[in-house]
């Protein structure tokens, strides 16, 4: 059962949380309004990576970026894969500092793996829906992304 239970709530090839897992623990921490903070990355140029180099490679370097984010954030909150190449991370530590968190990550990425990554991260503010938090480090994600990609940016 508990097999069962852990391949319904995690993505098969990342072992990440899936989407609507993570969905649910954002939610839960918004409802009760905790000082909760969401990361929201995207691999560069993973299309390119794919076409390239093999769908072989891409997968390698998901099981790479995901374990990154798994091992930085294993003590502070939990880690998603959100759909293709983003993957999302949700802080539950009121004491960590995200543009340093969030630039470790990224610098980690870099050095450890073939891809860069562009990153946002939204800090929760009591009126804000689950969805509203995740939308506002999705979009500050595609602003790092339209502006030079591999760099952090904190949603204003």
């Amino acid at each position: 059962m508990q097999a069962i239970y852990n391949s319904s709530i995690t993505d098969g090839l990342t072992r990440l949380y899936n989407r609507k897992y993570f969905y649910n623990r954002v939610t839960q921490h918004v409802q009760r309004h905790l000082p909760i903070s969401v990361l929201f990355s995207d691999i560069d140029n993973f299309k390119k990576l794919n076409d390239t180099q093999g769908h072989q490679k891409g997968d390698e370097v998901l099981k790479q970026v995901a374990q990154i984010l798994k091992d930085e954030v294993e003590e502070y909150g939990i880690a998603g894969r959100y759909g293709g190449e983003e993957m999302v991370v949700m802080v539950t530590d009121p004491g960590i500092k995200m543009d340093a968190f969030a630039e470790r990550v990224r610098k980690r990425i870099e050095s450890e793996t073939i891809v860069t990554a562009s990153i946002g991260y939204s800090k929760y503010k009591k009126g804000l829906s689950a969805e509203e938090l995740i939308k506002q480090a999705d979009e500050a994600m595609y602003k790092a992304k339209t502006t030079g990609k591999n760099k952090v940016v904190k949603y204003e």
